[in-house]
């Protein structure tokens, strides 16, 4: 703090707080980073162990796929056997199936006639049985006493002897008289003989005779009655009798057809069974060899399905341990990587949170030098540590640097650690931002966080703050002055107050319930502001000064969108593209080592865990290749961009220049937009009219020029006349060094002439021999250039030619004289003007006046005459796309105009 408040006039207050915040800060930082150190090793560890695990079962795997393979060959070999077997017997069984189908065929055409004729005989036989029915029924009712009765006819009746010789024909009786009939009627056989009469005697003969007898009229049933019951009953028997052979006479012949029909069908169903048998023992057979192969192809078939499986397994197996070859080997050495940084934790962390409490407001070179003495400390206490330790590897995520970028803050390595402090510090962030570099970060860091912007003249403070503290949205207070509100107090310091489960915070008089979301940035315009002890205490104060490195690569950004255009969209594409797709690489190796750590059992038997894992490989090579495409594409643009680097570089050197302009007199400060926008407008008009097309070196040449004499021009309108000068030779000295590799001026020289002679202890110096001619203060300035590499000797040569030196020191204009020896040889011309710096100062302004000329032209030493057309020309291009411009305190409203009208 003591070295930067004597060479940067920045004040710095150490206090027990940080001292404090230093102690709590390691213990929550060290834990926290062994806690993720462990985590991310153990999530390796059991990624690398499933990768292994994956590699045994491959090997398995294989062996057993192996010999699988020759047990399904001789699966699938024994069913072809089979197959081949059943299908021969197959069609064996289908000729007899085909023989015994036809021949069933033949025999059911068969049985059918036959069924047919057996039907036709039943219908024909069936129309005489109703009349031998009713006869045989007659019969029954006849007695004895019947017959009787008609044996007592001495002379019987006609119709009774008609009857009784028809029965007579009937029962081939002989003879034909009353007497022969009576004889018959006294058999006691008689009326038995007609129950039990063989009604197969009755042919065509036999019928015909009786036809001659119930042809006649009066051979009826109901006519006879008349003459005797008896007779009437016998005659319906005779007429049934010659119906039925009749009939019989009709069915008889189909009878025998069908008889041999039945015979011949009966001889061919017998051989139908035994073709059946056959039939059915060789299906039986091939049901046999059917199931026999069934269970074999079934048999083949789970050995095939395993095999696939196994296959299946095999595949997924390799598809894992192939595609994650790579982070395999990249995970043993991160593995070891991380064990390093877990035993260098105590040292890290000590010197991490030291920087995290003390370096926010100093700037870059002090850190490292702060960086450099607690790693030699930690050294010293034998505690272990990192090497080349960097406070942003160590604390900062590469995705949240990469987002950061995007968000709008620089790339160099200082804003980084600024942006590490930001967002993890314990105290709310003061940044002093006087470029507004910080505030436009903030601004889209926090936009998505419902951001509120206040400032300390804001109407309603602490109504907002109450709402924003209540409700755990962002709140950015801007250009706060060296006075904070005391209302504010409790905010800034994070005064919590415990009421029951939460907490509150005091907000002027209320207390308000306080939300962990809650965010406070602070940002102050002030270059070099002095906060009391009290700010620094409650606040971590960040030197948020822009870098030369920041504000080149914003410059160069400036001048290819001016210049070219596609080329700055194209390289802001790229960029946010490299930054997606590196950021979707962290995503993915993280799922990866998840579905890892998270999968139970064997990983090759898990399919959805394969399947993603396998799925996230690929997506990661198609982003590897993408960052490949975009990375290639890239450097071709930061090709394309590099050449026009030297202008960027020009134009950053001569902010640095206007920024250094503030220590000569603070009431130069100047503003990095209203330098970018100079910047943009010395691209305009640097384009002269049918100039054509330059080539990259004409014109950066050309816009070096213009734009130095631009800002020289602008500056020198807002500089105190004295100051002028040294503002060119400023730029002189820029530009020389600029120029050359190695520079033109060395820079302890350069140092010698702008700040004199450093004399400690003049006590040791050595008096000054040449008194009567020679100053003592000149005497003493020479004694330190003798220790400048370049001026050994320089003393000795004085001492030994003293004549020579003070006819030199006593000329009117020693400046354009040359030196005495042959040092005007050895010196060149900035060397011989820091010779005069040390014995002439009067004549400095003079030689520095030529050297300005001689090395940037005679513009420089002639500074502009305030003009208000200049003046309204200049602010008019510079805000080339609002609608008017401020100058003077007085507001020109304006049109957009093309660059030609406006000139006009």
């Amino acid at each position: 703090s003591k070295q930067m408040l004597a060479t940067a006039k920045r004040n710095n207050y150490i206090t027990p707080t940080h001292f404090l915040e230093l102690v709590k800060g390691y213990i929550k930082v060290l834990a926290q980073k062994k806690k993720v150190l462990v985590d991310s090793a153990d999530k390796l560890r059991n990624g690398l162990q499933k990768l292994m695990d994956s590699q045994e079962q491959v090997e398995f795997m294989s062996a057993k796929m192996t010999e699988q393979k020759v047990v399904v060959e001789v699966a699938q070999k024994e069913c072809s056997e089979l197959l081949v077997t059943i299908v021969q017997e197959k069609r064996i069984a289908d000729d007899e199936e085909k023989k015994v189908t036809a021949e069933e065929k033949i025999i059911a055409k068969d049985k059918n006639e036959c069924e047919k004729t057996a039907a036709d005989c039943g219908e024909q036989l069936a129309k005489a049985i109703p009349a031998l029915e009713k006869a045989e029924k007659a019969l029954e009712n006849l007695k004895s006493s019947d017959i009787a009765e008609v044996k007592q006819y001495k002379t019987p009746p006609d119709e009774v002897v008609m009857v009784m010789q028809s029965i007579m024909c009937l029962r081939k009786d002989k003879g034909k008289t009353w007497d022969d009939c009576k004889k018959v009627l006294t058999d006691p056989k008689f009326l038995p003989s007609l129950k039990y009469f063989d009604k197969a005697t009755m042919d065509k003969s036999m019928t015909d005779k009786v036809t001659k007898f119930t042809s006649r009229e009066t051979f009826k049933p109901d006519w006879i009655a008349k003459k005797s019951g008896a007779a009437a009953a016998l005659s319906e028997w005779v007429i049934a009798m010659k119906v039925y052979g009749e009939v019989a006479q009709i069915v008889e012949p189909k009878k025998r057809k069908l008889a041999e029909a039945e015979k011949t069908l009966a001889k061919k169903l017998k051989e139908l069974s035994q073709a059946q048998e056959k039939l059915a023992t060789i299906q039986a057979q091939v049901t046999a060899l059917q199931k026999q192969f069934d269970d074999s192809n079934s048999k083949k078939t789970s050995l095939e399905q395993e095999l696939a499986m196994l296959e299946e397994k095999l595949d997924r197996a390799q598809k894992i341990v192939t595609g994650l070859a790579s982070e395999r080997d990249r995970w043993g050495v991160t593995i070891q990587a991380l064990e390093v940084q877990e035993a260098n934790l105590v040292g890290d962390v000590v010197v991490a949170c030291a920087f995290g409490s003390y370096a926010g407001p100093f700037p870059s070179e002090f850190r490292d030098r702060m960086v450099a003495t607690w790693l030699e400390t930690v050294k010293q206490q034998e505690l272990l540590h990192t090497e080349n330790f960097s406070f942003v590897d160590f604390l900062a995520n590469p995705v949240d640097i990469r987002n950061w970028v995007m968000q709008g803050l620089p790339t160099d390595n200082f804003s980084t650690e600024n942006g590490v402090l930001v967002t993890g510090g314990e105290r709310w962030p003061l940044m002093v931002d006087p470029q507004a570099q910080a505030n436009k970060w903030v601004k889209n860091m926090e936009a998505a966080n419902h951001l509120t912007i206040v400032d300390p003249k804001s109407g309603d403070l602490l109504r907002t703050f109450e709402h924003c503290i209540g409700f755990g949205t962002t709140v950015l207070m801007q250009d706060i002055l060296l006075e904070m509100d005391p209302a504010l107090e409790p905010v800034l310091g994070k005064q919590l107050l415990k009421r029951g489960p939460s907490f509150v915070i005091k907000v002027g008089d209320k207390e308000v319930d306080y939300n962990q979301n809650f965010k406070f940035y602070l940002t102050t315009k002030l270059s070099n502001p002095h906060y009391p002890p009290e700010v620094s205490t409650k606040t971590s104060i960040i030197n948020f000064s822009v870098k030369q490195q920041g504000l080149e690569d914003q410059l160069l950004g400036i001048f290819i969108q001016k210049e070219k255009e596609e080329l700055e969209i194209k390289k802001n594409e790229t960029v946010i593209t490299v930054a997606k797709s590196k950021n979707k690489l962290v995503e993915l190796e993280d799922l990866i080592l998840y579905q890892l750590s998270t999968v139970e059992g064997s990983l090759i038997d898990n399919v959805e865990v394969c399947e993603t894992l396998t799925q996230s490989k690929i997506i990661a090579n198609e982003v590897n290749e993408q960052l490949d495409k975009a990375a290639l594409t890239e450097a071709e643009i930061d090709e394309a961009r590099e050449i026009f680097r030297p202008v960027a570089q020009r134009a950053s050197q001569l902010y640095f220049v206007l920024v250094d302009m503030g220590k000569v007199d603070p009431m130069y400060q100047f503003s990095l937009d209203a330098y970018n926008d100079l910047f943009i407008m010395s691209i305009i008009q640097s384009r002269q009219p049918n100039q054509g097309d330059l080539s990259p070196e004409e014109r950066i040449r050309i816009l070096k020029d213009w734009h130095t004499l631009s800002v020289y021009k602008s500056t020198c309108r807002g500089l105190f006349e004295k100051h002028k000068l040294l503002f060119s030779l400023l730029i002189c000295m820029k530009k020389l060094m600029e120029e050359a590799v190695p520079p033109k001026v060395a820079d302890e020289e350069y140092q010698f002439f702008l700040r004199g002679p450093l004399i400690m202890d003049r006590a040791n110096l050595r008096e000054n021999p040449f008194p009567d001619w020679l100053e003592d203060a000149a005497w003493e300035a020479l004694t330190e250039l003798e220790k400048l590499p370049t001026f050994r000797g320089f003393l000795s040569s004085v001492e030994q030619s003293p004549r020579d030196w003070k006819t030199w020191y006593r000329l009117p204009n020693p400046e354009s004289k040359n030196l005495p020896g042959d040092w005007n040889n050895k010196l060149d011309d900035f060397q011989r003007m820091v010779v005069l710096r040390s014995m002439r100062t009067d004549r400095v302004i003079h030689a520095v006046t030529s050297f300005i000329t001689t090395n940037v032209g005679t513009e420089y030493v002639q500074p502009p005459v305030l003009c208000v057309d200049t003046c309204l020309l200049y602010t008019s291009d510079a805000a080339d796309e609002e609608d008017s411009v401020d100058l003077g305190g007085s507001r020109i409203i304006k049109k957009k105009k093309k660059e030609n009208t406006r000139r006009e």
